[in-house]
């Protein structure tokens, strides 16, 4: 993970939460689509506290709407 450490400073992290309570969840923006996938690549599976991390990319909200 040092690899990213110039990255950084363009993170935006929001830890998602539910009555307070960590929900073992968070969305992470880079400021770019390549360092993005090199992070997915880098932490996919990577065990973090005995369990493997899932990464993947978000989806708009629009994208995830169905028409009618």
């Amino acid at each position: 993970f040092e690899s990213l450490d110039a990255a950084r400073s363009g993170l935006s992290i929001k830890l998602m939460q539910q009555e307070g309570r960590m929900r073992g969840q968070a969305f992470v923006t880079f400021p770019s689509v390549e360092l993005a996938q090199r992070a997915l690549n880098l932490a996919h599976g990577y065990a973090f506290k005995g369990k493997p991390m899932i990464i993947q990319f978000g989806r708009s909200p629009a994208a995830t709407k169905t028409s009618s």
